[in-house]
């Protein structure tokens, strides 16, 4: 006798908005994609597209600090984040695509099990750390000041590391 289990996601989507713009955001996403981008406004937002097993991210801001959380191993989504330029981002992806373009140049942490890292930044010096087990990094428009103001650091155990200056 054969048993066979579907496990059927739930497509959805959902948005927040936030008048104030946050001192930092903390993005946890289980697997899938995390788009943010910097720009001048006032506030944040939010949009998860996707499937669930019947959870959508927990988003608030506590103490300043725009907190993003979702946990979904078996199915996938995205996560676009928007928020004020020079806001610092701390982003943690278990498997996927990270994408970050960033008008105004800030302090970025980026830590991904497997999958792509692309970081478009405003052309300078900045504090560079990178940690890849399997792929490669690419470096363009941008370069390595111990002492620079701000600092981009990013784990990714296996695939493609991409910094951008513009």
């Amino acid at each position: 006798m054969s048993f066979f289990f579907l496990l059927a996601c739930a497509a959805g989507s959902r948005e927040w908005i936030f008048d104030e713009s946050p001192e930092a955001v903390v993005a946890t996403f289980g697997n899938g994609e995390v788009n943010v981008v910097t720009s001048e406004r006032d506030g944040a937002s939010v949009l998860w597209e996707g499937a669930s097993l019947g959870t959508i991210p927990h988003v608030g801001v506590l103490d300043a600090v725009l907190l993003v959380g979702a946990e979904c191993r078996a199915c996938g989504g995205s996560l676009d984040i928007d928020v004020a330029e020079g806001t610092p981002l701390d982003v943690t992806l278990g498997e996927g695509a990270v994408s970050i373009e960033l008008s105004e140049a800030s302090d970025v942490f980026v830590e991904l099990d497997h999958g792509s890292v692309e970081i478009v930044l405003p052309e300078g010096d900045y504090d560079l750390s990178f940690r890849a087990g399997v792929g490669s990094v690419t470096l363009d428009g941008v370069a390595h000041d111990a002492e620079a103001t701000h600092r981009i650091d990013v784990t990714l155990h296996a695939g493609d590391i991409s910094i951008v200056g513009k």
